[in-house]
């Protein structure tokens, strides 16, 4: 019998699952997908995740009803809020000895053995280089003569409690948690090529009411952060300062192009908007609407900035390049051009190959969860499939559909 499995991502604005099962080529199918907004009458409480129970329920009804099976399996996305990266070095003596895989294994195990905050553990040791005694720094010290090796590297950790709540809950569904992920971490090393990583980018992930941040150099995270601003900010400021709806103010920036004098391409009739209110017709500049998106988005970039600033030895000098994702900015028009004026570096819309679906940057995150699914299962039992096309090709294939 074939065993269904799902990835999920707890957003702050949003619930996704897609779900898929192995076939016998071990490649991944998918069969369906929910996307079950909170609803502004949710306060997402990030120490209990219990106030997204109901939208949980209604996302696991609504893909097993699509699909006409039961989820067996889940790979869960950690969110950003509950990981976090830090540096730290191991040394081990060697005894006048040569390198061998036990060595370099123990010497990485002394760097995860870091004292965490309680509920916190190391999810993953990535070592940035080694040092044989006092010698340069190398990637693979297998086979070098020494007295002692030496590594630094990144701790990339996790808030335990989210995935046991998780857990719990999908308990509930008799759905068994198979692994977890950190989404970001996930994402970043999906959706940044091997060049980029190595000279040096800045992930960035801008949800509903979040703003996600991995940065890579030398091909490994050093620096990892959660903001608490996302495109939910961007509507809610049009809603107050423009003194119309949630609804309305989420149309008005979908119609907006960022970083363009509008004076200068637009007629002064042209950049009137007519809105319907409660109180009649109320007519709206969309030069006011670029002014109110621009400066919010302005200081968006600036909190990640300081953010990345804030590590020592991380220079934006250096060359970074960025990749922009998450439904809160990338989707918004001329979003490419103008970040990467507020960031100084080039700027590129990661959409993890999802074409013909319009908001295809808002699903990176748990595209990229059941990806890595799929490049990491073992010892599956296989399902007879006439497809040929790539894991990648049906997942576009599907998504088509579905949009």
């Amino acid at each position: 019998m074939n065993e269904y499995v799902a990835a999920i991502d707890f957003g702050t604005t949003k619930l996704v699952i897609i779900v898929g099962y192995m076939n016998k080529e071990g490649r991944l199918e998918v069969v369906g997908m929910g996307n079950i907004p909170y609803g502004d009458a949710v306060h997402y409480d990030w120490d209990n995740i219990s106030s997204i129970t109901p939208f949980l329920s209604q996302a696991v009804k609504h893909v097993q009803g699509m699909t006409g099976h039961s989820i067996c399996k889940v790979i869960l996305g950690i969110p950003g809020y509950y990981c976090g990266l830090m540096l730290n070095n191991g040394r081990i003596s060697i005894g006048e000895g040569t390198v061998s895989e036990e060595h370099r294994a123990l010497v990485v195990k002394q760097a995860a053995s870091y004292h965490l905050p309680g509920n916190w553990q190391v999810f993953r040791t990535v070592p940035h280089f080694f040092r044989v005694d006092d010698g340069p720094a190398i990637e693979n010290p297998i086979h070098v003569t020494g007295n002692s090796l030496k590594v630094q590297a990144s701790l990339v950790c996790v808030k335990s409690t989210f995935a046991e709540q998780a857990a719990a809950l999908l308990g509930q569904y008799d759905i068994e948690v198979d692994y977890i992920m950190p989404t970001l971490l996930c994402s970043g090393d999906a959706m940044l090529a091997d060049h980029e990583k190595k000279n040096g980018s800045i992930f960035l992930d801008i949800g509903g009411k979040s703003t996600d941040v991995i940065v890579y150099k030398g091909g490994v995270p050093i620096h990892m952060d959660w903001l608490p601003v996302g495109g939910w900010n961007i509507t809610n400021d049009l809603s107050i300062g423009l003194d119309i709806s949630m609804e309305q103010a989420e149309r008005l920036k979908r119609q907006c192009v960022l970083g363009i004098d509008l004076s200068k391409t637009l007629n002064e009739g042209d950049m009137i908007l007519s809105v319907r209110t409660d109180d009649g017709i109320k007519d709206i500049s969309m030069l006011n609407v670029q002014q109110i998106m621009e400066w919010r988005i302005q200081e968006i970039m600036e909190l990640v900035q300081k953010s990345i600033k804030e590590n020592s030895s991380i220079s934006l000098d250096d060359g970074y390049t960025c990749v922009l994702t998450g439904g809160g900015v990338a989707t918004i028009r001329g979003a490419r051009d103008f970040t990467s004026g507020l960031l100084g570096c080039p700027v590129r819309i990661g959409q993890a190959g999802i074409a013909g679906a319009s908001n295809a940057a808002s699903l990176s995150s748990v595209y990229c969860l059941l990806k890595d699914y799929e490049q990491n299962y073992e010892n599956v039992e296989y399902q007879d499939d006439e497809k040929e096309l790539s894991f990648m090709g049906r997942i576009i294939e599907w998504f088509k559909n579905f949009f």
